[in-house]
């Protein structure tokens, strides 16, 4: 067989000719990368109100439980201003989404007797495929009653810190979607029912930045007799991880 194996999905580097094998010369199922070649495709995030921060915080009440199953942000009347949700989709944490992307083929010890072909060392072939999280959309869940909100956007970002060993300074946010419009459809009813509303993103890119978190911020611009509950932001995307 080959050195390694190249499918659509995996790559694998034969364990008896890698580095990474701790007994290269003994031909032992360990060692080896397993990284992917190509992206997977519609992954989904999406975070509870308990994941979900707001600022300020006047007017209201967090992580309600309305009924079973039922949580949100709630917004009484009476509180007029623009309302600020934010999450982190993997409930804040940041993900190491980067791999130096190296076969690793080492040539085969001088014992090793074709007809296997010698592997070239260090080879980067086929080239690497693109790493982190492309976004495709944004979504928040939303319940409004008696006056619909004046305005609600949706933004996506990329908020870098600084690297280890490296000078102070503030988290650099990127933005993969700028704030942008979304709009709900007649107020709702009845508490505790939802629309989903989403914006697409136009041209998504994969986003990998190390120490670094996914945001997702919706702004609000409630009137003085809104009534509101934020249940849910989240985002599809299609992902590279390994």
């Amino acid at each position: 067989m080959p050195g390694y194996i190249a499918v659509a999905d995996t790559i694998f580097d034969h364990p008896l000719f890698s580095e990474w094998n701790p007994s290269p010369s003994t031909d032992v199922p360990v060692g080896g990368r397993l990284m992917s070649s190509s992206p997977h495709i519609d992954g989904m995030m999406a975070s509870s109100s308990v994941a979900i921060s707001v600022s300020p915080v006047t007017g209201v009440t967090q992580n309600v439980r309305n009924a079973e199953y039922n949580w949100s942000h709630n917004l009484a009347t009476g509180n007029a201003g623009t309302y600020y949700f934010r999450t982190c989709p993997s409930d804040g944490r940041g993900l190491r989404i980067g791999e130096q992307y190296i076969l690793d083929l080492q040539p085969p010890p001088t014992s090793y007797v074709p007809p296997y072909p010698v592997l070239p060392t260090k080879t980067s072939y086929p080239a690497a495929p693109a790493k982190g999280i492309q976004v495709t959309d944004l979504f928040i869940v939303l319940g409004s009653q008696t006056l619909l909100p004046t305005a609600i956007t949706l933004r996506c970002s990329g908020l870098a810190y600084p690297l280890e060993g490296g000078a102070s300074a503030a988290p650099v946010g990127t933005d993969i979607l700028a704030a942008t419009s979304v709009l709900p459809q007649a107020a709702l009813t009845t508490l505790g029912q939802y629309q989903t509303l989403w914006v697409a993103i136009p041209t998504p890119a994969f986003v990998i930045t190390d120490i670094s978190t996914l945001e997702i911020e919706a702004a609000i611009t409630a009137t003085a007799t809104t009534v509101m509950q934020v249940a849910a932001l989240g985002c599809h995307y299609n992902f590279n991880y390994n």
